[in-house]
């Protein structure tokens, strides 16, 4: 059972190996840097390194920023990279490794409200001890949070539990874990066992030669059952449905705790945690009456082994850098003439960037019906990034005319689905065909979807596709293509022949006249295997 989070806050012991680097004279002034550890609230050693700006003193104390690390990975200890950047802005830092990585000790346990979260509440404490850090009230430090993906889940994780954090800018993280990896009860099988190896591989043993002594932990045994269950079922047991679904910010964001303004970071072509959840984040804490900015980029968990449909282009990295300072100075600095930008601020796929005060509320509808019968064996996928299908269905959504069409946001299709066998996957991607018939699925992305119970009465399926960022220029046409396979997801083990009939929504703008247009049906939620409204996909987002 979750306790209440001022229980959680353990106090700070155990400081060793303090290591600190000094200025060698006032005219080159070097941030001071120290490591250490803190205990967790179970005895579990956190490694950390802490970064002082020159400038800052008890008398002139400065805001800290946490920043820590990817799945895998380990603490920067450096003032390069963001922490360095972060300092020459006039910022304290403190990195960690998270527990079960790096030199840190314990088991991994995917940014656990259990665990993770409570490591980084004894690593608040620790900076609320420092007197060059600023501080809102007794161990209260004026703080944000930054970084990606694993560094993105526990931020929002912990905001939710921790109403000390005043800001946090998460790139590239999720909202509803389930969907991520086990969208309408598909294992994506390829980044499944991307990161299982990856997890695997740099957990054990790393720290056994820790400076502060050995640490030994790995991943959490309910991750390698979760692994064997999908090579050997295809699917999870319901105790390790439950256990990865607990890791999902969306049971905890609404909770009341949160008070950290959101500046959320999403790439359009990640393929493991894709847009909906930046979208799903964006909306969730806007709706709670806290400011949050949406920044899609071209980009995210990308491993397309022919190339990603989209180009980052020059400069992205110093744009989404300049929207996390700005939005540091705001809200940690006070700086009230610091610019928070646009509402929403995307990439297309060529690496231009636009701006909008909304997503979308325009869709176009079409519609696509056939038999798919299943190949078993996949044709079409990279492992980890979709590829067009040279089978199954295919329809035509819309032609662009003279002026090109953005689509922004997340379509949805409702599917009547009947056959025959015990059940049926679905895959639906939506593609780019220029005039010299080239085909890009959109943002590399596919939604799976498993129908059970095959009969000759059909099934209503409604399912949220992949949120993409695209524009389908003068005479390019967008296709819906739905087929049985696909390589980065699992496939049905099973025969069956499946007669699908499928209404497409999509959310566009620039649409030509003439083009049918409607609102959007409900969506079929991923992890619950309900259906609910899709508005919020397509309305212009509530403002707190």
């Amino acid at each position: 059972m979750l306790e209440c989070p001022q229980r959680w806050r353990s106090a700070v012991a155990a400081m060793t190996l303090s290591v600190t680097v000094l200025a060698v004279s006032p005219a080159h002034a070097a941030p001071a840097i120290t490591n250490g550890y803190v205990t967790s609230f179970d005895g579990t050693k956190i490694a950390y390194t802490y970064f002082l700006p020159d400038a800052a003193t008890a008398g002139a104390p400065v805001p800290v920023v946490f920043d820590t690390h990817g799945w895998g990975g380990n603490r920067t200890t450096t003032a390069t990279g963001m922490p360095g950047k972060l300092l020459s802005n006039g910022y304290a830092v403190l990195t960690w490794d998270a527990r079960g990585f790096g030199d840190s000790g314990g088991e991994a346990n995917v940014d656990s409200a259990d665990y993770e979260v409570r490591d980084v509440q004894a690593l608040i404490d620790f900076a609320a001890s420092k007197p060059e850090v600023l501080k809102d009230g007794p161990g209260d430090p004026r703080m944000g949070m930054t970084g990606g993906s694993y560094a993105g889940g526990i931020q929002l994780m912990t905001a939710s539990f921790d109403s000390r954090i005043d800001a946090i800018a998460p790139e590239i993280a999720w909202n509803d874990l389930i969907r991520s990896l086990k969208p309408n009860g598909v294992l994506k099988l390829g980044w499944g066992s991307v990161l299982y190896a990856s997890g695997t591989a740099s957990s054990a043993g790393y720290g056994l030669d820790a400076p502060g002594g050995p640490q030994t932990g790995g991943l959490s045994p309910m991750i390698h059952r979760g692994y064997a269950e999908g090579l050997a079922l295809n699917d999870w047991s319901p105790e390790t449905h439950a256990w990865f679904d607990a890791r999902g910010p969306e049971h905890y964001l609404g909770l009341g705790t949160l008070r950290a303004p959101a500046l959320i970071i999403q790439g359009a072509s990640d393929t493991l945690f894709n847009l909906n959840e930046g979208i799903d984040n964006y909306n969730t804490i806007r709706s709670l009456g806290l400011e949050s900015r949406l920044v899609v980029f071209c980009g995210g968990h990308t491993l397309a082994v022919a190339g990603s449909t989209c180009t980052p282009g020059a400069g992205q990295r110093s744009r989404i850098d300049g929207r996390i300072f700005s939005w540091f100075d705001r809200y940690l600095k006070d700086n009230l003439e610091a610019d928070l930008g646009p509402d929403v601020e995307y990439q297309l796929q060529d690496g231009t960037w636009a701006t909008s005060s909304s997503l979308p509320g325009i869709t176009v509808t079409a519609k696509a019906e056939g038999v798919l019968v299943n190949q078993i064996a996949p044709t079409s996928g990279t492992g980890t990034a979709a590829t067009p299908s040279p089978d199954g269905i295919k329809s035509t959504v819309l032609t662009a005319g003279a002026d090109p069409v953005t689509i922004l946001g997340v379509p949805t299709v409702r599917a009547e689905v009947s056959g025959a066998g015990a059940e049926s996957y679905l895959f639906f991607k939506l593609v780019d065909v220029a005039p010299d018939g080239t085909q890009k699925v959109l943002d590399d992305q596919v939604t799976p979807v498993k129908v059970t119970g095959l009969s000759l009465d059909a099934q209503t399926v409604d399912v949220e596709l992949a949120g993409v960022s695209w524009r389908l220029d003068p005479g390019h046409t967008l296709q819906l293509q739905i087929a049985s396979t696909s390589s980065d997801y699992a496939s049905s083990r099973l025969p069956s022949v499946t007669n699908v009939e499928a209404a497409l929504n999509v959310p566009a703008s620039g649409v030509a006249t003439g083009t049918k247009s409607g609102s959007s049906g409900p969506c079929r939620d991923g992890r619950r295997g309900v259906t609910r409204g899709c508005e919020r996909a397509t309305r212009p987002a509530a403002r707190g």
